[in-house]
């Protein structure tokens, strides 16, 4: 069993990677076309093999994506980007990204949000 335990997250300005910018603005494209995917609520509609995400409520205006910045890694970036921010990036106005990241040097995990919890940092194993 898992108990939560969490830890302090240090506040970081990073550069959206180029692979991740360039497929947020694959789906601003989407957006503008009223496509499917990105009007029905999902955590999983829109990926790539690096990113997967969705809209984060249905009728709002808040994506949500899992970003895997290295591959066969277990760490990964928990972003949230609204409709703004996503034609930001479309049209290269934004190219860095606020978020809070773990303390620990073993965990290279990001979040948008500082109330996120890490699995592998904020939880510790009950023996």
């Amino acid at each position: 069993m898992r108990t939560q335990k969490i830890q302090e997250k240090q506040r970081q300005h990073i550069s959206i990677p180029s692979n991740l910018r360039k497929f947020l603005k694959n789906v601003y494209e989407l957006i503008l076309k009223k496509d499917k995917s990105t009007t029905i609520e999902s955590d999983d509609l829109l990926q790539d093999s690096f990113v997967h995400g969705g809209l984060v409520e249905q009728n709002g205006v808040e994506y949500g994506f899992t970003y895997f910045p290295e591959a066969e890694t277990k760490h990964r970036w928990e972003l949230i980007f609204t409709v703004d921010q996503l034609k930001d990036i479309y049209e290269g106005k934004k190219k860095y990204v606020d978020v809070w990241a773990c303390k620990s040097n073993n965990c290279r995990c990001k979040f948008t949000l500082k109330t996120n919890l890490c699995f592998f940092c904020d939880y510790q194993n009950n023996e």
